[in-house]
């Protein structure tokens, strides 16, 4: 899909039940692409000047979290060397 609109893809992953894999940011605002809308994006923050260690050290982070693909549905995970933030967080939904 290299070259498809931003609203192409995420409508093709969304009927697809595909999680969306980016390091556009744009995909993580909840009011362009609201969490309940999607089946899920992970938004992977690399370093300013990143390279191949700092890509491995998000990987690492994320693989933990991903045995249960029912906790991306409807989510944005944002996640950085360092740490994984999910949203809408737990105590956000009823």
């Amino acid at each position: 899909m290299q070259g498809a609109s931003d609203a192409a893809l995420i409508a093709v992953c969304t009927a697809e039940g595909r999680c969306l894999v980016t390091l556009d940011k744009q995909f993580a605002n909840p009011l362009i692409y609201p969490p309940a809308s999607h089946a899920g994006v992970i938004l992977l923050r690399l370093p300013d000047r990143s390279g191949e260690q700092d890509l491995l050290a998000v990987v690492d982070l994320l693989l933990p979290h991903l045995s249960s693909r029912s906790g991306l549905e409807g989510k944005i995970w944002v996640a950085s060397t360092t740490r994984l933030r999910v949203f809408p967080p737990e105590s956000d939904r009823p």
